[in-house]
């Protein structure tokens, strides 16, 4: 128990850092920020790309789990959308790392997964589709709504998370239609 504690010690010192601005974090600066011996952050992460990407599994369970307990479809977009918002400054640091296409991949499976459990079982879509064109419904709409936030980063402009949450409420409620 203690080692997950001084893990995730480790890992909101990082991500506090990381969402101050701070896009050049080194371990130097975690282990300040984290008050641990750079033996203990070593014992823990190999380094900082196996940080982040401990830190963006973690951030994606959060968001995972809260959208699928939030009752309202609508409401469970938001919590995505809204969660992904708030950590622009982490997507950054992925955008930017050398890793970038696992760690979008991440981001990509937790819209992926988020969807399916919230809108595809057991929904009215399913009884609309075939289980492979919800399959390539719910890819196609994850990798556009990872493009809105890599577009957003490119650009330096803020996510509008009603926008993005109304668009993607209207698609998988079906009150746009996703195939003809």
């Amino acid at each position: 128990m203690a080692k997950q504690i001084t893990k995730d010690l480790i890992a909101d010192s990082y991500l506090r850092l990381i969402e101050g601005g701070n896009g050049d974090v080194n371990v130097t600066d975690v282990i300040r920020e984290s008050g641990v011996s750079r033996q203990t952050f070593y014992y823990h992460f190999r380094g900082l790309e196996d940080l982040l990407e401990y830190v963006m599994a973690r951030v994606a369970k959060e968001l995972e789990t809260k959208c699928v307990q939030e009752k309202d479809p609508k409401e469970s977009i938001r919590v995505v959308v809204n969660g992904l918002a708030s950590k622009m400054n982490l997507l950054r640091t992925i955008y930017n790392g050398s890793k970038k296409d696992l760690h979008k991949k991440v981001m990509v499976e937790l819209i992926e997964n988020s969807m399916r459990k919230r809108f595809v079982t057991g929904s009215e879509l399913t009884r609309m589709m075939t289980v492979s064109e919800m399959e390539l419904a719910v890819a196609v709409h994850a990798y556009g709504f990872m493009g809105v936030f890599l577009n957003a980063l490119e650009n330096d402009r803020e996510i509008d998370v009603d926008a993005v949450t109304d668009l993607l409420y209207r698609l998988f409620s079906g009150k746009i239609p996703l195939i003809e």
